[in-house]
């Protein structure tokens, strides 16, 4: 089969391959670090990237370049589950449910999780197969464990920052957490240990004073927090006859790092298979990681499946860099922003390296209003205008902003 499209019929008691380390492997908060600011780039950098490559998705760069020329700006969408400039994806929209439910319940609860899942799938934009499988899976009753489906596809990868931010400094509690949350969707092995390294890869950067950032550190942390982790040697897409395991192909990419992204892209095709999106999102970053615009510009140019490579390098950049030093025209422009810092805000206070933010008394509306259904869950005017869903049809869904304001505005 091709691994990164999901089996139907594989479905299974997917708690067993959820990592239990007990290795204290941890990371330092650093005094000299604004860690509000790099938990804002972090989950703004995820929605940017995520909103840049929608207009480049399934795109190759060849198609890209005549297209836009370099596509450094958001694009209007058009279509039933459309928005203007600015709109991001089920990238974002699934790493504000697990943002959300962090924040809720201060803890990685997957039957809340799976919920949110489910709701978030009768309305959610630009869902994969595997992820509309598991949420109709989880709407037929089957539990969080049984509903994922068999596939390495790039669907868990790509929500991950949430769990970085989360788990920042006890390794063990990350790989445990983004495990859970990857197979709620994606059952597969590689897919669960995407999930790991992704959610690593944003907890080393927001520790990483800017300017200091070494590869070989980042590297050696990879392999380190994925030991113990089951990491199958896969066929590649591009040469069924050759296998690669996902922490190899990584190593690849880090050894190529000095070469054009061209010749990295030719090696891991940018496609939904995580196998080659998270080294490409990765290569991204390395190319250029002390300039957060080159970073996400590149992973988007590189084309095929341009929003989840520029979520995941936009996570990877604004985690590293903060809000402060991402373009203010995307951050500007970018869909929800309120929502996006608001819960990045939450999740800092957390982890106990910053403030809890204080309720807001007149939340602003933002530019996505929302219809309270009751004192938890509710919509926004967007989705229920997209979905043609009416608020008694929707009492089940819950989806953004920013939680506080959302209890604010109940009352």
């Amino acid at each position: 089969m091709t691994m990164y499209r999901h089996d139907d019929n594989a479905t299974f008691d997917a708690r067993n391959i959820i990592p239990t380390r007990h290795t204290g492997m941890t990371l330092t908060p650093n005094p000299f670090v604004d860690y509000r600011d790099r938990y804002r780039g972090a989950m703004l950098g995820t929605a940017i990237g995520d909103a840049l490559g929608r207009a480049a998705e399934g795109r190759s760069p060849g198609n890209i370049r005549r297209a836009f020329g370099e596509l450094t700006d958001f694009r209007p969408w058009p279509g039933w589950t459309g928005g203007p400039t600015g709109t991001f994806t089920d990238d974002t929209e699934m790493a504000l449910c697990i943002a959300q439910s962090l924040v809720e319940r201060r803890t990685v609860d997957p039957g809340d999780l799976a919920d949110r899942f489910r709701a978030w799938g009768r309305i959610g934009r630009g869902m994969g197969s595997a992820t509309r499988a598991a949420c109709r899976r989880i709407g037929d009753g089957f539990a969080w464990y049984e509903a994922g489906s068999d596939s390495a596809g790039n669907g868990a990868a790509m929500r991950a920052a949430p769990i970085g931010l989360f788990d920042a400094v006890d390794m063990d509690a990350l790989a445990t957490d983004a495990a859970t949350t990857a197979v709620v969707t994606h059952n597969h092995p590689t897919a669960v240990a995407s999930t790991v390294i992704t959610a690593y890869t944003v907890a080393h950067l927001l520790h990483t004073p800017v300017g200091r950032f070494d590869a070989d550190e980042l590297l050696a942390g990879i392999v380190e927090v994925i030991a113990g982790v089951e990491d199958p040697a896969l066929p590649e897409r591009r040469d069924p006859r050759s296998v690669v395991t996902l922490v190899q192909r990584i190593r690849d990419v880090f050894a190529m790092r000095d070469r054009s992204l061209e010749e990295i892209f030719a090696l891991t095709r940018n496609g939904a298979f995580v196998l080659e999106s998270l080294p490409a999102a990765l290569a991204a970053f390395l190319s250029s990681p002390e300039d957060p615009e080159r970073i996400i510009v590149a992973a988007v140019n590189g084309g095929y499946d341009a929003d989840t490579v520029g979520a995941m390098a936009g996570a990877f950049a604004g985690a590293y860099h903060g809000e402060s030093s991402l373009p203010g025209r995307w951050v500007g422009d970018v869909e929800f922003p309120s929502g996006l810092k608001g819960v990045a805000d939450e999740l800092l206070g957390l982890t106990g390296m910053g403030p809890l933010p204080t309720p807001i008394e007149n939340p602003a509306a933002d530019e996505y209003d929302p219809i309270v259904i009751d004192g938890r869950r509710w919509i926004t005017q967007v989705h229920s205008d997209s979905a043609v869903l009416q608020p008694d049809e929707a009492h089940d869904i819950r989806l953004m902003p920013h939680p506080t304001a959302a209890r604010e505005l109940v009352r």
